[in-house]
């Protein structure tokens, strides 16, 4: 059963017939009583011929159709004709799962970290990161920065916790602590278009900061914001709303930009989702993140050439 044209898939039958006991004379109509239907396709007991085969052949044909080899439709007698048979047929269909999934995924080459960088999972709701061998409870998060790299151009200098896939690179264990695999076919779906909502506040030049304007709705401090109209973004820092008071208030902050990315810093208590349709080129460094008091926090991945994508740090 063909599927992705890179990746395939497979529907996989199962059938299995019974022979009865009892003289060929049982049967069932739809009625089971009064208020209950039977499924007689289901249910059906074969006398003469086999009829789920006749019908619906291989399964994928319709009772209307005429019988053709391509379709498998075709008279088969029951095993014994002197015994009704009843059949059951179960179908899975089965798609592949990549044995690298990726926590972070390029369509085209990845280059990094850098001789003393560093990628790898951890949660920052617990604080700083715990480095490479973090005590308990803290392991459980570890450990699963997987990259998968669509394309052969694979290359880094520092450590990288976790799987690593390419598309016919040439990745090693060295200095990569999970799973290697050179032949994964890696395709990033389509993504839709961000709908952005009416009443977005719009920018046509390069900020330097966002600081997201306190605003009462219906009594309720607004605690959500869309920013679009970029081009390109680099050097940007993120901030909450404060209120009148001086007081955090925790903000999520929507940026969309159909350029490319660069260095951006994440203030306490800002939550960004970030939407673009370029490149991104930054380091570890340059993606800064404050927000280390356990308030829910995201920050932006690399995205692949001309697809625009979401990316929210977990």
């Amino acid at each position: 059963m063909p599927g992705n044209p890179s990746i395939g898939y497979y529907r996989i039958r199962s059938i299995g017939t019974a022979e009865l006991a009892g003289l060929k004379r049982v049967g069932m109509d739809n009625r089971m009583d009064e208020n209950t239907r039977g499924d007689s396709l289901l249910r059906k007991i074969d006398f003469g011929v086999e009829h789920f085969l006749s019908t619906y052949g291989y399964g994928d044909a319709l009772a209307t159709a005429a019988p053709t080899s391509a379709n498998g439709k075709q008279t088969v007698a029951v095993a014994n004709a002197k015994k009704p048979q009843v059949t059951r047929r179960v179908e899975l269909v089965a798609l592949p799962v990549m044995g690298i999934e990726g926590a972070l995924k390029v369509s085209g080459s990845f280059n990094g970290p850098g001789s003393a960088g560093v990628i790898d999972s951890y949660d920052s709701k617990n604080g700083e990161y715990p480095g490479i061998n973090p005590p308990a409870p803290y392991d459980v998060d570890a450990h699963d920065g997987d990259v998968a790299c669509g394309s052969a151009t694979f290359s880094q200098g520092g450590w990288i916790y976790g799987d690593v896939s390419t598309r016919g690179g040439n990745a090693s264990t060295t200095r990569i602590s999970g799973v290697v695999d050179n032949d994964v076919t890696l395709i990033l779906p389509p993504q839709p278009d961000v709908q952005v909502p009416a009443g977005v506040i719009a920018n046509t030049t390069r900020p330097a900061t966002i600081n997201p304007p306190y605003s009462v709705v219906s009594g309720v401090p607004k605690t959500e914001y869309w920013y679009d109209g970029y081009a390109n973004i680099s050097g940007l820092t993120v901030n909450p709303v404060v209120n009148p008071s001086g007081e955090t208030i925790e903000t999520i902050v929507h940026i969309r930009a159909s350029g490319d990315v660069s260095s951006i810093t994440v203030n306490k208590g800002a939550t960004v989702n970030l939407y673009f349709k370029g490149n991104m080129d930054t380091n570890s460094n340059s993606l800064e993140n404050e927000n280390e008091d356990g308030l829910d926090q995201a920050l932006a991945s690399p995205a692949g050439q001309q697809e625009e994508r979401r990316h929210s740090r977990r």
